[in-house]
């Protein structure tokens, strides 16, 4: 009987199963100097993450004093209040100041635009000089009222020889409003440039009688004083010009600061009505 052909087929030995040797390097290893530079980015991106978050933190009472300053379902009371605490925020810078006092300008009550303007100081114009002067000068928002406290910080800087753009000022110095045209006058004649007809124009105010005569005599204080006494005679001008003027009184008809407070003054009922 003839051999099959699956009987011609060798019989070979049976090998063993080859693997390569796998790369058992670690991250270090394989990646050298870059491991370590991953490691710091990490680490500072980290770092970077952990300090905004405990910025936001430290400012929670700020933005909850913001949120009650813009939301008008809140009671009056409390939005001029929250605005008072962020005026007196150190945390906070004026330009931010500045911007949560124009960002709902018309949606504000008048006090609390008042306590936050009256609150700025020269540092407003630190990173936009002419873009604030040109804001208080032009913006149709502005009422006289708040235009003429806004005026307070391009004084300041006037009185540290900061160069404010004169076109707005000029602007200014021709305002309707006499205090305005002596708080620019009063700018124009302290900056670095100076001008001897604005000195002129606060000592013919100061010296004689009319609108604005007692504001002048104390603009022009500041004006002739050491640099080192501005700030307070300043100070002193504002504080007069809000004892005196018309348009403040209305606004803090209803209000008063108690204890560094806002309260509510209730109307008192006349005398006769209170009778039977």
């Amino acid at each position: 009987m003839p051999e099959s052909p699956a009987d011609d087929k060798p019989n070979f030995p049976s090998l063993p199963i080859v693997t390569p040797d796998v790369n058992r390097r670690g991250l270090r290893e394989r990646y050298g100097l870059l491991y370590y530079l991953a490691l710091i980015g990490l680490c500072l991106l980290t770092t970077l993450i952990l300090n905004f978050g405990y910025g936001v933190w430290l400012l929670r009472d700020v933005w909850t004093d913001v949120s009650t300053l813009y939301d008008p379902g809140r009671p009056e009371v409390a939005r001029i209040e929250a605005a008072r605490r962020i005026a007196a925020t150190p945390s906070l810078t004026d330009p931010q100041r500045w911007e949560f006092l124009r960002g709902w300008l018309g949606n504000l009550p008048k006090p609390a635009r008042f306590v936050l303007a009256e609150g700025l100081t020269a540092d407003v114009l630190a990173n936009d000089v002419g873009g604030y002067a040109n804001t208080v000068a032009t913006s149709d928002s502005l009422p006289d009222w708040l235009r003429l406290l806004l005026m307070r910080p391009m004084a300041l800087a006037a009185s540290d020889r900061i160069a404010i753009p004169r076109a707005p000022l000029d602007t200014l110095l021709g305002w309707n409003d006499v205090d305005i045209r002596l708080w620019a006058a009063y700018t124009i004649a302290l900056m670095r440039d100076g001008d001897p007809k604005a000195l002129g124009d606060l000592v013919t105010a100061a010296s004689k009688p009319g609108p604005g005569h007692e504001l002048a005599k104390r603009l022009l204080a500041a004006a002739r004083a050491q640099p080192k006494d501005r700030l307070r005679l300043l100070n002193e001008a504002a504080a007069w010009q809000r004892a005196h003027r018309a348009d403040f009184d209305e606004i803090w008809k209803d209000w008063k600061i108690v204890d560094g407070h806002v309260t509510h003054i209730e109307p008192t009922m006349p005398e006769s009505a209170t009778k039977k």
